[in-house]
């Protein structure tokens, strides 16, 4: 809802430049770990399952390098921002918070039960 709500308020009003440039890094992970997460859960048929913590840092630390590191370098196109790190940090972060709270998220392994 955060992300649809930023690109219709772009489209009528010009945002603060924090939110034109970073919102969306922000808000990318933990679109990305809620869909992974929803497919996991109709995979494997078990509404329980969780994520590790260790499997977020993983997925965090390949998105990362993924879009700031890889995809510049081969495309010029795309541009490298070392902000959009702290951008996938505060929203990494921002999941396993309300994650833990909602019982998406673990300390230990995938739990199935």
């Amino acid at each position: 809802m955060a992300f649809v709500g930023h690109q219709i308020l772009a489209q009528f009003h010009q945002p603060p430049a924090w939110m034109r440039n970073y919102w969306d890094d922000v808000l990318s992970l933990p679109i990305i770990f809620v869909l992974t997460l929803t497919l996991m859960r109709r995979i494997y048929k078990n509404p329980q399952l969780q994520l590790p913590i260790r499997t977020l840092v993983a997925g965090s630390i390949y998105w990362a390098v993924l879009f700031e590191e890889l995809i510049p370098y081969y495309f010029d196109t795309s541009t490298a921002d070392r902000w959009d790190y702290l951008a996938y940090l505060i929203g990494a972060l921002g999941f396993i918070f309300v994650g833990k709270r909602e019982g998406w998220v673990t300390g230990g392994a995938i739990v199935k039960s």
